[in-house]
Order: structure tokens, then sequence, then C-alpha cells
């Protein structure tokens, strides 16, 4: 999964979403979360099947975050969970009774913002994880309330894990290549690709 990890914008309509995501998907993205908060669990579902009708249409992947319930329900290929979506009681039972399912058929990420400890020790004692979110690596529009830790060491988390690692965090055209200098493979961006008249600067790169 290395490149561009495309997070869709929150409280956006869907239709404006779907016209972006084609316009991604045309210039060669082809990995791409659904998140979104501030709707109800059945409109996020059935956006979410929109979208998955048109990332599968054009051979992409599509995660959803914080709902492995809406990822079976819809058939899409993932689900992405924060550490403390993942630690919630309801969570937990959901994630047990469908461990077999979820472990062989589905991508399967976590958040572990730089907590290196929690990079060290992932709990996997139900789920497998796929990969690894770290980060932010910049302060961000869409989480105002990440923590950027400026003295981290950016690449401890390489010798601490051996899962894929992504980068997460304020990342765009001005500072995507700093990212990628220090061995990060796939970046995660929301506001860096989507409506950003700067996207094809990421975009010209990645098509080299």
């Amino acid at each position: 999964m290395n490149g561009i990890y495309a997070i869709t914008p929150p409280s956006k309509d869907i239709n404006i979403i779907l016209e972006e995501t084609k316009r991604l998907l045309d210039e060669g993205v082809l990995i791409f979360q659904y998140r979104e908060k501030n709707i109800k669990p059945i409109e996020i579902a059935e956006n979410a099947f929109k979208l998955l009708e048109l990332i599968k249409k054009n051979n992409g992947t599509l995660i959803i975050n914080d709902s492995p319930q809406i990822a079976m329900e819809i058939g899409a290929d993932g689900f992405h969970l924060g550490q403390e979506d993942y630690s919630n009681n309801k969570m937990q039972k959901f994630l047990k009774e469908h461990q077999e399912t979820l472990n062989q058929d589905y991508i399967k990420g976590i958040s572990c913002k730089w907590d290196l400890e929690f990079i060290s020790n992932l709990p996997e004692d139900i789920i497998i994880w796929d990969y690894i979110a770290v980060g932010a690596f910049y302060s961000s529009s869409t989480k105002k309330n990440a923590l950027v830790k400026e003295t981290v060491d950016r690449k401890k988390p390489f010798s601490l894990s051996s899962k894929h690692i992504v980068a997460i965090g304020g990342i765009d055209h001005l500072n995507f290549k700093e990212v990628l200098s220090i061995g990060y493979e796939t970046i995660a961006m929301s506001s860096g690709v989507f409506f950003n008249q700067n996207s094809y600067r990421i975009l010209n790169y990645f098509k080299e």
C-alpha cells in the first residue's frame, strides 16, 4: 500500500466527495479512507457504499474509519481504529465476535500517535494489524488537537515495529518530500490532496 493514502475530509456533501475522489483516482491514487464523525452511522454506511462502488470500479481500496461494523456491512476492504476506539468495550466485543473473519478478510490499521510504548507492544490478542499510522508530523487542519512532537525521533517507529508504517498528520505539498526522505513509503493526507489546488505537486511526483 505504498504511495498516497487519501483520507476524506469531514463535513462535505457526499456528491462533492465522490467528484473529488474520482479526480484523485484518475490521477493514480488507489488507497482511500472514508472518515466522517459528524453524521449518523446509517448515513456513514450509505455514503461509504457509494464511495466503495466508485473506488472498486477504478481498482482502488477503501478503508472505513472507526467502524469494522460498517466495513463488514458494505464489503469494504478494511477498517482503521484509533487507540481509544479500539479500547472501547463495545468495540472489543464486536472484534472478538468477528475475530476470524476480520483477520482473514480485511485490511486492519491502528493509529499509534507518537506513543512509542504502544508501537513496541501492539495489542494483538484479537486483531493482527496490517499497518500502523504514526504522527502527527505537522499541525493539521483536519485534527486540530493532534499532538505534534517536535523532539521525537521520527525514524524510531521503524526500529520498534515490523508492521507497515503510514505517516499521518498535516502532510501536504510543502513537506511530503521531507517525510519520504525519512523512510516512510505511505503518506496519509486529507486536505493535502482533497480540494487543494496544489495537490498536483504531490500527484505528479508519485506518477514519475
